[in-house]
């Protein structure tokens, strides 16, 4: 049997291959409930156009991670910033907007560092979030004591939709 790449790189460099990392069962999340509905909490949920997010790749959702940053004063509609696990930093305005998030802090939710993209609100309607969404837990606070300063005061978020979702008076 031929050798793979990487083991030929290892004999010829004298390095030790990485271990492969065994695949993780997926994390189960108990369903939304209205009581979770709250700044900070991390939500679990597809999402799709609709809601603003790009979809490729023949698909017309992706799960994503999402945490609620407020709802409308109807209560239809919630704020929330998604979690990637790269950063979106196509530009400088956006990479200043990247708020790492790490395993450590969020063993129960994370499988690998990850980034909280603060440039951009996506609105979810209530409904589908209580209907689809799964509640995973909540950013801590040394975090959230970071991300909300930053949140009132970036440019990349509008005024009107602070005020909107309760980020500025």
């Amino acid at each position: 049997m031929r050798e793979s790449l990487a083991e030929q790189l290892s004999h010829l460099t004298g390095k030790s291959l990485p271990e492969k990392k065994e695949s993780k069962k997926k994390k189960k999340f108990p369903k939304v409930k209205e009581e979770h509905l709250v700044s900070g909490n991390v939500i679990f949920i597809p999402l799709s156009a609709d809601e603003g997010l790009v979809v490729t790749g023949g698909y017309t959702e992706r799960n994503k991670f999402m945490t609620i940053i407020g709802t409308t004063e109807d209560g239809f509609v919630i704020g929330s910033l998604l979690i990637n696990t790269n950063p979106n930093d196509s530009t400088l305005e956006l990479g200043a907007c990247q708020f790492p998030l790490k395993v450590k802090d969020y063993p129960s939710i994370l499988d690998y560092d990850s980034w909280l993209d603060c440039s951009q609100l996506f609105r979810v309607a209530k409904k589908k979030v209580l209907s689809r969404g799964e509640f995973c837990g909540s950013i801590i606070q040394s975090d959230w004591d970071l991300i909300l300063p930053f949140l009132r005061e970036t440019e990349a978020i509008s005024n009107r939709e602070k005020k909107e979702f309760g980020i500025i008076e």
